[in-house]
C-alpha cells in the first residue's frame, strides 16, 4: 500500500513532521503497520468557517494499492485523537 497524500479540512491544517516527498509511505507486503509523524493546527476559527464546516473531524486521504490508481478516503478520529481534536477547536473559538 501506498500512501500518497493526507489533507486538512475546513478547519484544520495537517501537515507532516518532517518534509516528505510525495508519496509520503510505501508499505511493502510484509509490513503490517506505519506511522506518519503530522502535526495538526486550527487554522481557520471564524466563524463562517465554523458554521459552514460540516465535516469538520472528517480529513481525506490518497492511497493505492499495487498498480491501481490512487483512491480517495475519508478518515475520522476517535477516542482520545477526537478528543484531542475537540479540545483544540474549543480553545480556537472567538470569544462571545
Amino acid at each position: 500500500m501506498t500512501v500518497v497524500d493526507v489533507g486538512g479540512t475546513v478547519i484544520f491544517t495537517i501537515r507532516t513532521v518532517s518534509e516528505l516527498p510525495k508519496p509520503l509511505l510505501r508499505l511493502d507486503p510484509a509490513t503490517e503497520s506505519a506511522e506518519i509523524p503530522v502535526e495538526i493546527s486550527a487554522s481557520r476559527c471564524d466563524a463562517h468557517a465554523l458554521t459552514e464546516s460540516k465535516k469538520s473531524f472528517v480529513f481525506p486521504m490518497w492511497v493505492s494499492l499495487g498498480e491501481a490508481p490512487e483512491q480517495y478516503l475519508e478518515i475520522e478520529p476517535e477516542g482520545d485523537s477526537r478528543r484531542l481534536l475537540e479540545q483544540l477547536l474549543d480553545e480556537c473559538r472567538p470569544a462571545g
